[in-house]
């Protein structure tokens, strides 16, 4: 799948058309459709994929993964604001809690 295909692909399971997605994120009009023979810049992809909150990797085919889970995509929002010191606090904040609600399953092993 190209590039473009797989952004067409994110605006469809969106219900957006490339022109709105190209209006929300302050692109000109057709500049989606060009990447089809033009390579875009780094800027711009990084645009695309923080809007769907995807990776750079997976718009260029590099990487399968889509995280289209809304929890997902909420963590991926709150990580892109914080600095190394605040998401370190969130990863010890959700591990504590994975911790705290799993721990009844390790009782039941043993």
């Amino acid at each position: 799948m190209s590039l473009v295909e797989r952004i067409e692909s994110l605006c469809n399971s969106k219900g957006l058309t490339i022109a709105a997605l190209e209006r929300a994120i302050d692109l000109s009009n057709g500049s989606i459709r060009r990447w089809e023979t033009n390579k875009p810049s780094v800027d711009k992809l990084a645009k695309v994929a923080d809007y769907f909150c995807v990776s750079v990797d997976y718009l260029l085919g590099r990487d399968d993964v889509e995280d289209s889970d809304p929890d997902i995509q909420i963590i991926r929002r709150a990580s892109l604001k914080m600095d190394n010191k605040q998401k370190e606090k969130m990863m010890d904040l959700l591990r504590i809690s994975f911790d705290e609600l799993f721990k009844d399953e390790g009782d039941k092993e043993k």
